[in-house]
């Protein structure tokens, strides 16, 4: 039976130069891009680690809008509806939608 992975958080001594997808812009982003986000508190990453061998991973990036400078457009004062872009590791892409109260 094969061990099942283990989920950490990014770092240093995770050696991301092997991890091979087949996507090369997954490969790319957690070889060269992932560790630097981290640092600079811009995203988180964890990844799937089996032995020492990274699986799979997934980034969390945050990103917001002031009320004060959302466009009209977007209805001040109402629910918000945000599309946000979804890569799964296997680099099948998906959009899902976020509702955000006017509350929070």
């Amino acid at each position: 039976m094969s061990e099942k992975p283990r989920i950490a958080k990014l770092a240093r001594s995770h050696d991301a130069s092997r991890f091979d997808c087949g996507h090369e812009a997954l490969n790319h982003f957690i070889r060269l891009h992932a560790l630097p986000g981290q640092r600079a508190s811009i995203s988180q990453t964890y990844v799937a680690v089996v032995g020492e061998t990274i699986v799979g991973y997934h980034t969390l990036v945050v990103g917001n809008v002031l009320y004060e400078d959302a466009p009209e457009r977007l209805g001040k004062g109402e629910t918000w509806r945000v599309a946000v872009k979804v890569i799964d590791p296997r680099g099948n892409e998906g959009m899902r939608v976020l509702q955000i109260s006017e509350r929070y």
